[in-house]
């Protein structure tokens, strides 16, 4: 009984040594997202509780730094509209720029097997997703 407690504990300390706790940034470069991105779909639903599909729309650009500073096009010229930061989950941070002090959000961010980088936001219904191609690095 002894050796079964010992064995035991043993087993859920190397399980909790095993897990991560909180965010790790992603290990792999930037240059992953890096670059000037065009708009070309976007997953949403017309009315409420009707499905989600895709949909092309375009017009928005969006650009990611090496320098780590996230760009919208506005009024024809990039913007900076705040920083990001990769994370290991899958996801995107966007945060404020100084002096700005609006509070971060959170994209999940995947790119699928023809390049495409989709955002998603945490929501459920309207517009949940966005689609872009890569027009530069």
């Amino acid at each position: 009984m002894k050796n079964l407690l010992i064995l035991l504990i043993g087993c859920m300390v190397a399980w909790l040594g095993s897990c991560t706790f909180g965010d790790m940034k992603i290990d792999v470069p930037k240059d992953g997202i890096v670059g000037t991105w065009t708009l070309e779909a976007v997953l949403a639903n017309d009315t409420w509780g009707s499905p989600l599909t895709w949909r092309a729309e375009t017009g928005k650009e969006i650009r990611f730094s090496a320098d780590s500073l996230y760009f919208e096009k506005l009024d024809g010229s990039f913007r900076v509209m705040g920083t990001y930061s990769l994370h290991k989950k899958g996801y995107v941070e966007i945060g404020p720029v100084a002096p700005q002090t609006w509070p971060s959000y959170q994209l999940e961010l995947t790119i699928d097997s023809l390049h495409r980088l989709t955002l998603r936001k945490q929501q459920f219904e309207g517009r949940v997703a966005d689609r872009y191609t890569r027009e530069s690095y």
